[in-house]
């Protein structure tokens, strides 16, 4: 693919290279973890907590609460945004499917299943998944229903998720 050739400080970048995009890929995730974590270990991100848990509480000590959600509101899109565009690149596809209900309910389940209140969750909750998906797609063609059966156990013995729970039960930092 010419069309996905470039030349950048002197090298030609290939973006069919499948090498190329994993790294680019694992850069963006990594870069993305960084910017949670710090996020959510500064005043913001515990101005944010606050909110969560008693957003009347949080004005009372006098933080502007609406401008708070709306810096979380634009982190969040800005995220969302930057994938978009990663992934119309690196892919070279961008199409109206990327749209449909599978795409929008996944995120939700990896979250619950890695935990929602953790910023490592949901990157465990991918990793479950897709090792779910194949371990059972090796037995069953209804890999889902074996999924749909693993995330209701997963509610009722793990209700905050993978690390939310470990966290509730074994590590109070």
């Amino acid at each position: 693919d010419e069309q996905r050739m470039f030349t950048f400080l002197g090298d030609t970048v290939n973006l069919a290279d499948p090498i190329l995009r994993y790294n680019i890929a694992l850069a963006f995730l990594a870069l993305a973890i960084i910017l949670c974590l710090a996020v959510v270990r500064s005043k913001v991100g515990h101005v944010l907590v606050a909110i969560r848990e008693n957003e009347n509480r949080t004005a009372m000590l006098g933080y502007d609460v609406k401008r708070y959600k709306l810096a979380a509101f634009v982190l969040s899109g800005s995220f969302a945004a930057v994938a978009g565009a990663a992934y119309a690149l690196l892919f070279a596809y961008a199409g109206s499917t990327l749209a449909s209900i599978q795409y929008s309910i996944h995120p939700l389940l990896w979250t619950l299943l890695g935990g929602a209140a953790t910023v490592l969750g949901p990157v465990l909750g991918t990793a479950l998944m897709f090792l779910l998906v194949d371990f059972a797609s090796g037995f069953t063609s209804a890999s889902l229903l074996f999924v749909g059966v693993v995330l209701i156990l997963l509610v009722l013995f793990f209700p905050k998720g993978i690390l939310g729970t470990l966290r509730q039960r074994w590590w109070r930092w």
